[in-house]
């Protein structure tokens, strides 16, 4: 689904144009404070550098990539009410990036992987309704929860089309629903199928309900249910919690659980898995340590959407661990708020191993060459079973002040190593990113 530039270029005016007409407040509102009251409209941009250099197995690859996100919002127009629109305009340019970087070629129509060094494409376009606390959206756009989050980590994220309704049922309590039948990928400019992240198995619509009540950052129960189509049915339940002992010191801890089980038409065959994770941690003034264990209960992986971010279990961080019957465990130690005048710096680091992988079962049912899950159940002539381990560093500086303001820098470094019959290869990584957001009204 692409978007000509001459074309958005004439939808933004022309929306511009409307939003004109409707956005004076109503005779006799009651000012900013008044629910039927007009909202303003914005117009941004983001502009990201993304450069990654990574060797995995025995290949080496490189990427450098600029990308921009023109952002339209109407607001939404005056009255019990109001209505309004999202266009976003993405566009990147290949500055350095070898055939192999898979996720930053771009794809056309057909899907083929055909080369470009510049492209663009609609990466929101939706229509909005507000009435009080409540906001819909339908078409391209982007949600965020424990089953659907867009995987924003590269040059440019991806768009899932549907509809999602939220809204506040009390002041701390939150409903969220969503059904989606269609995305455009990290690798692609036009909408694709949904699919299963591990067996990339295609399927017609992802839905959720959900409900969400957060007292603070920290301490918050959410509880979500999702269906994807002849696929799985999901449960997510999260629960935060923190116990603040005197001005400096707070100590934390946080349940995650997922569950899937197959329904209809099995189209990724049976399903029963279950998947758990405990952190405990504690924060010292800007300082933050914390353990956590996750064990997945089940011969299948803990599978979700792809391009999503929806798994929120503790060790899932650059891999998920994941694996049938797997058990992990993670130190972490972060620093936040270290100034450095115009700018903060965070630092983080962690480590994580996992261990216990097992899948006798599923991977005979999956032991044909050709069966679409082979090679996800089969490496190297025996069943994926073993051992992983992940250690990572993310530094950030975050602009508060000056011409940078509000611009961010991150370094991030990975070391990923698998055993022999663990799926995947081992890899290091190392990615630079930089964001810079511009306001234009």
């Amino acid at each position: 689904m692409r978007l000509h530039p001459t074309l958005f270029l004439g939808l933004l005016c022309s929306s511009l144009a409307t939003q004109a007409e409707v956005s004076p407040t109503r005779p006799g509102a009651g000012g900013p404070n008044d629910a039927y009251a007009a909202t303003p409209s914005h117009l941004s941009i983001l502009l990201r550098s993304y450069a990654e250099q990574i060797k995995e197995g025995e290949v080496d690859r490189h990427t450098w990539m600029s990308s921009a996100r023109f952002i339209f919002d109407s607001g939404f127009t005056a009255g019990p009410i109001g209505f309004g629109l999202d266009l976003g305009l993405y566009s990147a340019l290949n500055l350095d990036a070898v055939s192999s970087t898979r996720n930053f070629v771009y794809a056309d129509d057909n899907g083929s992987g055909t080369s470009r060094d510049v492209w663009a494409y609609a990466g929101l376009l939706n229509v909005k309704a507000k009435h009080g606390n409540w906001v819909a959206k339908y078409g391209l756009h982007t949600v965020g929860n424990p089953v659907l989050e867009p995987f924003d980590s590269k040059s440019l994220p991806p768009s899932f089309k549907g509809l999602s309704v939220t809204g506040k049922v009390a002041n701390d309590l939150t409903l969220d629903f969503g059904t989606f039948d269609g995305s455009i990928q990290e690798n692609h400019s036009n909408l694709n199928q949904l699919s299963s992240a591990y067996g990339w198995v295609s399927y017609d619509r992802l839905t959720y309900l959900g409900l969400r009540r957060r007292w603070s950052a920290d301490d918050e129960l959410v509880a979500y249910a999702g269906n994807a189509s002849d696929m799985w049915n999901q449960l997510y339940l999260g629960a935060g919690a923190a116990i603040p002992v005197n001005g400096e010191v707070r100590y934390r801890t946080r349940i995650d659980l997922y569950g899937v089980r197959s329904t209809g038409k099995m189209r990724q065959g049976q399903m029963n898995t279950t998947g758990a994770s405990l952190m405990l941690g504690s924060r010292l003034g800007k300082s933050s340590l914390s353990i956590s264990y996750q064990q997945i209960f089940g011969d299948q992986w803990l599978d979700f959407c792809k391009d999503s971010q929806g798994l929120y279990l503790a060790n899932s961080v650059a891999n998920d661990f994941n694996a049938p019957q797997e058990k992990s465990l993670q130190l972490r130690y972060s620093y936040r708020g270290h100034n450095l005048g115009m700018s903060k710096l965070n630092f983080s680091a962690w480590t994580v191993v996992g261990w216990g992988a097992n899948t006798p079962g599923e991977a005979s049912n999956h032991s044909a060459t050709d069966s679409p899950l082979h090679n996800l159940y089969w490496k190297n002539g025996v069943p994926i079973q073993g051992r992983h381990r992940e250690h990572g560093l993310t530094v950030t500086a975050i602009f508060h002040d000056g011409f940078f303001k509000g611009t961010t820098a991150a370094l991030s470094v990975i070391s990923h190593n698998v055993s022999a019959h663990y799926l995947g290869d081992s890899y290091r990584q190392v990615v630079f990113t930089l964001n810079r957001p511009l306001a234009i009204y």
